[in-house]
């Protein structure tokens, strides 16, 4: 198992397992993921981790770490797209990986790493209590845009 940041060359290894993560997402042109992507990639504040086995990424999620003005300064940490491979869950990758963005937003002098969850995952919502996070402290709230 390697752990690592995402390079440059993963972007399709990184596409192939979102499809575990949402059903019915938006598509989007190669050309414009080519784009983004090479914006996250080339950002220090923008960070995929992926796990690799037999050079297949089997887990990802990224990592916003988001400059503040507040908290003496100390960033935020925001995790999103969090994602195994149906054939690897329950395994302890999805942990190792989390385990990997918190550590990185502690170097990075985060007071704090949040991340949002759909409301109806139960069992992705005792994983992350599991690691140390709570819904008690804050509530979210989201407008989505068309």
């Amino acid at each position: 198992m390697i752990i690592r940041r995402a390079k440059n060359t993963d972007l399709d290894k990184v596409l192939l397992l979102y499809g575990y993560l949402h059903d019915n997402d938006a598509t989007t042109s190669k050309d414009t993921l080519e784009s983004i992507w090479q914006k996250i990639i080339g950002s220090d504040i923008f960070i995929y981790f992926v796990i690799e086995l037999d050079n297949i990424i089997v887990c990802s999620c990224n990592l916003t770490i988001i400059p503040n003005l507040t908290r003496g300064g100390r960033s935020i940490g925001l995790v999103e797209n969090v994602v195994t491979h149906l054939n690897y869950r329950n395994s302890g990758l999805g942990k190792a990986i989390m385990n990997t963005a918190i550590d990185f937003a502690k170097d990075k002098n985060c007071y704090k790493v949040m991340l949002l969850s759909n409301s109806k995952r139960e069992e992705a919502h005792r994983f992350y209590e599991s690691l140390g996070f709570n819904s008690d402290s804050k509530i979210a709230y989201i407008k989505k845009i068309p």
